[in-house]
């Protein structure tokens, strides 16, 4: 009854594509477990969420088929108690660098005899209607992941990775780089060859890895590298992504329909609707229609009416088109 899918698929040496979770709006939170990723990493470390906020979260996704990873605060067992005991599928620990910390980990996440887990899965047993299931099947099924975010950790990560009860590692890149005294960038090769070689050393220990990937292209080169367990984008972002990009292309289409009315010399902008542009046309034509009183359409509110034409001192190219319906200036052009 408490399968963990995620848990499995990377032990098959599957690829498991999440996404990152930073707000606990239960709207977001649908949303993002309505896209289709197979896991979400919820991140407590990092961003405001509390323990009602974390349940309000594990709540909006029941019903679907994504497993919620809550990152921990740090490796203390009262943060393990709070994420597991509220039904996340598994809990990732940042900042593991040695050992010591990777037993403690084990320690907090698993009910004896492998650790020390306290006992009240209230939510995680369905209010304890599933009580005997969970108990049975909670230390296989519950996935623990250590972060590897230093070059100190290298001293110690053979150790780390023998260490029995880790299900995964994940590297955190950022504080990799930090750790090396620079930023990381979209290239950093230093960063990159750290990451292949700890990959491979959890490859030769048998067990499964992965990290955060910065675009779906970075993401194949991880699986290449034999990374099952990913993440690509959160919903922080691809909010800010999504808004500056409309905001800059509607601002591109609105600089390029100016500069198509400075180039043609005329833009008509209806009146009874202030501000929304009714059509963009040539001089030559307006004023042919002009003297001949054609009807002009307004493809904003579908109105019709002649076009007459006045010049005003300095010539043609100076000068105002108007009628009841219609506001139009030509601007003058050097």
């Amino acid at each position: 009854m408490f399968k963990n899918r995620l848990k499995e698929k990377i032990r098959n040496g599957q690829a498991a594509i999440g996404s990152w979770i930073a707000f606990s709006d239960p709207y977001a939170v649908e949303a993002m477990a309505a896209a289709g990723y197979e896991w979400l990493l919820i991140d407590t470390e990092h961003c405001p969420i509390g323990t009602e906020s974390l349940r309000n979260i594990l709540i909006a996704m029941k019903g679907t088929p994504v497993v919620p990873v809550v990152r921990l605060m740090n490796n203390h067992p009262d943060y393990f108690k709070m994420a597991l005991d509220l039904g996340a599928g598994g809990v990732m620990v940042p900042m593991v660098e040695t050992e010591d910390l990777a037993r403690r980990a084990v320690d907090h996440c698993r009910y004896p005899p492998l650790g020390r887990r306290g006992c009240a899965p209230v939510r995680a047993s369905n209010y304890f209607h599933h009580y005997d299931e969970y108990m049975a099947q909670a230390n296989d099924e519950t996935l623990l992941v250590v972060q590897i975010e230093t070059m100190q950790t290298l001293r110690e990560l053979d150790a780390i990775l023998e260490v029995k009860g880790l299900d995964a590692i994940f590297i955190g890149t950022g504080d990799l780089a930090l750790s090396m005294n620079f930023m990381p960038e979209a290239e950093r090769p230093p960063v990159a060859k750290v990451v292949s070689q700890i990959f491979e050393k959890a490859r030769a220990f048998g067990i499964p890895y992965g990290t955060l990937a910065g675009s779906p292209e970075e993401c194949v080169q991880y699986v290449r590298q034999g990374a099952t367990l990913l993440t690509v984008g959160g919903d922080l972002r691809f909010m800010m992504e999504g808004a500056a990009g409309c905001l800059k292309q509607t601002r591109s289409l609105i600089r390029r329909c100016e500069n198509h009315a400075q180039s043609t010399g005329l833009t008509l902008h209806c009146v009874r609707n202030p501000g929304r542009l009714a059509l963009v046309a040539e001089q030559p034509r307006v004023a042919a229609l002009a003297a001949k009183e054609q009807a002009w359409s307004c493809r904003t509110c579908q109105v019709s009416e002649p076009v007459r034409y006045t010049a005003l001192p300095g010539g043609p190219e100076n000068g105002v088109h108007y009628t009841s319906h219609f506001l139009s200036l030509l601007a003058h052009q050097p």
